[in-house]
């Protein structure tokens, strides 16, 4: 892979992780009526998978403090 193709990929990877915190953060605010851009620090910190997971977390949590407590809690490991 050439240094231009691997820089091209990277690229194309940072922008899919910022479009899934931008849903993230949409989801977040329209369930729980709040300010999730607080939470933008602690999203950039996830995986896909994670962020995956966040996906089916915020459709069970009952708070948003729920959803802050799992996320600092995966962000410390």
């Amino acid at each position: 892979m050439t240094t231009y193709e691997q820089l091209k990929e990277e690229g194309r990877q940072e922008g899919l992780a910022m479009g899934a915190r931008r849903v993230l953060i949409r989801l977040l605010s329209k369930r729980f009526h709040a300010d999730a851009d607080q939470l933008e620090p602690l999203l950039s910190r996830l995986d896909p998978d994670q962020q995956d997971e966040l996906s089916e977390k915020i459709l069970e949590a009952s708070s948003l403090e729920e959803i802050r407590e799992w996320l600092e809690s995966v962000c410390q490991n």
